[in-house]
């Protein structure tokens, strides 16, 4: 996951531009109390790498709510930190203050998106698409059985057709001749 929004494994380049997803307005800043509990943590990161990291992490086991962000300040690299508790939320996780660093939750309206998002994926299971193929399948036999029997009827009903019969019977050959 580090990979799509850090520098951590890349190589600059003057004629490749990355795009990283603007979030950060999905996320808004509760102050300079921050977790002290993360799960994930990255180095040299601005806040809006940082936010997208955070929107944008799939992790069964664990959602990102909100991120600790430091900015890089003298020879000290910018540190993003991701965490699984949202500040207005759980009140028994413990909070430190800090002089350098905020945090940002997801606001409101990014956590009604994040849980449609969630109840679609949730409805998505293996036995609904099993089902839909099943479904998919069955009218494709259906269908492919009805235009076989109506082909076949219209060309017996053609084949058995007395005027056709009468008109291949009567035609025959003559040779032409010079007078």
């Amino acid at each position: 996951m580090a990979g799509y929004y850090t520098d951590a494994a890349s190589d600059y380049s003057e004629d490749c531009a990355i795009y990283i997803p603007k979030v950060l307005d999905r996320f808004e800043v509760t102050g300079t109390m921050i977790f002290e509990d993360v799960f994930h943590t990255e180095m040299n990161l601005n806040a809006d790498q940082c936010a997208a990291l955070c929107h944008d992490w799939n992790d069964k086991e664990v959602t990102c709510q909100s991120f600790n962000y430091c900015p890089a300040h003298a020879k000290k690299l910018s540190i993003c930190q991701l965490s699984k508790y949202y500040p207005s939320h759980d009140a028994d996780v413990k909070l430190v203050h800090s002089d350098t660093c905020q945090n940002y939750q997801r606001s409101e309206q990014s956590l009604i998106d994040q849980q449609k998002n969630n109840a679609i994926t949730r409805s998505t299971h293996i036995g609904t698409i099993f089902g839909s193929i099943v479904l998919f399948a069955a009218a494709g036999l259906i269908f492919g059985a009805l235009v076989a029997i109506v082909t076949t009827k219209f060309y017996y009903s053609k084949k058995n057709d007395p005027s056709d019969s009468y008109n291949r019977h009567t035609f025959s050959w003559d040779k032409q001749l010079n007078e």
